[in-house]
């Protein structure tokens, strides 16, 4: 049990895959649009992009601000009951439920965000 979660390096590196993500992205739009031409910008292109681009980075802070730092209470809690090989108390096992509930409310949030992202980056093509 300890060793999985000395060894589970998965938040850290999605949380790494989504900043460089956002990176690209903007270094992206910023060659797309001829240096943040406000023409540009200021067109139907532009403001769809813009407006995907914001849902992109509401999703990214959502990742940084609440799940991984959820994902890192969840992961003190599992560390400290195999270093004590005891059964989790009732206020562990309370905590651990709010806890979940709380990234479960987040993710879904984060998704919703992708969607409309990804969803805006795709019809800006057809206008």
């Amino acid at each position: 049990m300890k060793q999985i979660f000395k060894t589970n390096k998965l938040p850290v590196v999605m949380q790494a895959l989504s900043f460089l993500a956002v990176v690209n992205g903007i270094l992206l739009l910023f060659q797309i649009s001829g240096g943040f031409n406000r023409v540009w910008i200021s067109s139907m292109h532009g403001i769809v992009l813009l407006i995907g681009g914001i849902f992109g980075l509401m999703a990214c802070s959502i990742g940084f601000l609440v799940i991984g730092p959820t994902v890192r209470k969840i992961s003190a809690i599992g560390q400290s009951l195999a270093k004590n090989s005891t059964p989790p108390s009732f206020d562990q096992l309370n905590q651990l439920a709010k806890l979940r509930n709380h990234m479960t409310r987040a993710q879904r949030c984060d998704f919703i965000l992708l969607f409309f992202s990804l969803f805006a980056m795709s019809i800006v093509r057809h206008l």
